[in-house]
């Protein structure tokens, strides 16, 4: 009987030939699992347009009730206590910067602070953090999610900032942005847990993509006395710590099965994760059922006769112009009357 196999290939992946290129996007690269459906980054790509856009008018050169432009820009947007709560010591200061609508409620300045920045490099240093994070982690968990992650941590933010600073003005997405940094470390933490071979590469990771973005950050604040608000990074970040307990908790209540094969002359382990993610479940069953592979070869294996043992097979020719990451070969038919096929070694050459 003649012997026979088939060549699958899952999607096709072209392979980069600039190994930084590829090395930069595996650096970059937070998902989960193979083929992981990636979302829009909508959300963070629109806010960080949004405050350039609103810096830029900053350098509108126009006086308006008897202030400068920008001054009075940064007046209307930036957290400032006073403004948003009666207080006794009211004063021609408070009057200056406070703008009598809705006095003493403004209530949009929780919101309106994160999208007003001191400087091009206050803009610039927040901006870049801010693409970093939010640009993975909302192409990996969808818009939705980092829309809450960021303005709660937002909201943390501000009110941890206020409980230390009453009479400080405050402005800038920093406290955002430490919970979207901290979310993203309890992200490869998960990842570290699930992903044991590859610990150390995870850890890589997270010193390029966290630590070493934010120390140069930290000099030049240093070096330039500038002011940080510190208990509003606290604040930011308890958020981001909070939610990314909350997504190993949920990831901690999945259940892996594991099921073992020995075959004659090899041994596989079949890992079905059985998460509450359905979409997870529905990516390893076409990854398994053979839906997610193309076919590129279905026919003889030249091992009709027995070449006997340390003997190869005549090169049997595919017509494919395409270059895969993977393949896998399914034995589909067998000589004789034997009930099992040992195959040592299959080599494929590329023209």
């Amino acid at each position: 009987m003649e012997e026979s196999i088939v060549i699958e290939d899952a999607k096709p992946t072209v392979i980069k030939k600039n190994n930084i290129c590829s090395w930069l996007r595996r650096i970059v690269n937070i998902d989960d699992e193979p083929n992981q459906k990636h979302y829009y980054a909508v959300f963070i790509i629109g806010t960080g347009a949004l405050q350039v856009f609103i810096y830029l008018l900053t350098y509108i050169n126009i006086i308006w009730k008897g202030e400068r432009f920008w001054f009075t820009l940064s007046c209307l947007f930036m957290f400032f206590v006073p403004c948003m709560r009666p207080t006794s010591d009211y004063d021609d200061r408070h009057k200056g910067i406070c703008f009598s609508f809705m006095y003493p409620h403004q209530l949009w300045r929780f919101f309106t602070a994160v999208l007003f920045h001191m400087s091009w490099y206050h803009l610039l240093s927040n901006i870049s953090k801010q693409l970093l994070y939010g640009f993975l982690l909302e192409r990996k968990y969808g818009s939705v999610r980092v829309v809450i992650l960021y303005w709660l941590s937002n909201l943390s933010a501000c009110l941890s900032f206020m409980l230390k600073n009453r009479n400080i003005a405050s402005m800038g997405a920093s406290g955002s942005i430490y919970g979207l940094m901290i979310f993203f470390v309890m992200d490869r933490l998960v990842a570290i847990q699930e992903k044991t071979k590859r610990r150390l590469f995870i850890l890589l990771q997270i010193f390029l993509l966290v630590i070493l973005p934010n120390v140069p950050t930290m000099i030049v604040f240093s070096i330039l006395e500038l002011p940080v608000g510190h208990s509003a990074h606290f604040g930011g970040g308890l958020v981001g710590f909070l939610l990314g307990v909350a997504e190993i908790t949920s990831e901690t209540d999945s259940i892996n099965s594991r099921m073992d094969f020995g075959f004659p002359c090899a041994r596989f382990r079949l890992i079905q994760r059985l998460n509450k993610n359905q979409k997870r479940n529905r990516l390893a069953s076409a990854f398994f059922a053979g839906s997610s592979w193309t076919l590129i070869y279905s026919g003889s294996t030249g091992l009709e006769t027995d070449p006997g043992r340390y003997t190869c097979a005549m090169v049997q020719l595919i017509d494919n112009s395409i270059q895969y990451r993977s393949y896998r070969f399914l034995v589909t038919g067998k000589r004789s009357t034997s009930y099992s096929v040992q195959y040592s070694e299959v080599i494929l050459f590329g023209y």
